[in-house]
């Protein structure tokens, strides 16, 4: 892999095989030995869907509930990184 890469997941993610701890260690493991600028970013006490402010009513469901901190937290990182690798501006900057 040769293009940047970041990703979100929560700790207490229950998505066996696809993005609990396991598979995103896995991931992070596999994902080091590209030449990616890679960054995998973990929201300890949040589940699957901690960004996801629509559906679930706030309630915690399987996929883990809507927490507004570590949602925020992503969301900063997110328009970091893409400023940084494809020099995006945000939109009160413009």
């Amino acid at each position: 892999m040769a293009k940047p890469l970041q990703a979100h997941f929560g700790d207490l993610d229950p998505l066996a095989g696809f993005s609990d701890h396991d598979a995103v260690q896995s991931l992070e493991g596999k994902l080091n030995q590209t030449a990616a600028a890679v960054e995998l970013h973990r929201y300890a006490h949040v589940g699957h869907a901690f960004m996801n402010d629509l559906g679930f009513n706030g309630e915690d469901t399987l996929c883990g509930k809507h927490i507004q901190t570590a949602a925020d937290l992503a969301w900063q990182r997110a328009v970091g990184f893409l400023e940084a690798h494809i020099g995006i501006v945000k939109a009160d900057e413009s």
